[in-house]
């Protein structure tokens, strides 16, 4: 696991981080549950858990339904990738570069 994932992990959980990362491309259940690994009802309730939180949207399709990233969510992956071990952000929300020493 990633630098990057660990910490995303470490705020969602990894189970519930995994989900959202799988959840990129969109799928559905079954398919979140394949990529995952975990069971179905495990992958439904972590899809439900991220819905409710504004990070996926779950589109119906006939029987059908589709996992898909919001905005946010996929905002949160982006920045999950961007900020790395020499970024911190200020009280303001800007990105700052730590001095790296030469």
């Amino acid at each position: 696991m990633q630098a990057a994932d660990r910490a995303l992990a470490r705020v969602l959980g990894p189970g519930r981080a995994l989900t959202l990362r799988m959840v990129e491309e969109g799928c559905t259940t079954g398919e979140l549950a394949r990529r995952t690994g975990l069971a179905a009802p495990t992958a439904s309730r972590n899809a439900t858990a991220l819905r409710e939180a504004g990070l996926i949207a779950s589109l119906r399709t006939a029987n059908t339904v589709t996992h898909v990233l919001t905005p946010l969510g996929a905002a949160l992956l982006s920045a999950d990738s961007s900020y790395g071990p020499g970024h911190h952000l200020s009280p303001a929300g800007t990105d700052h570069r730590q001095a790296q020493a030469g």
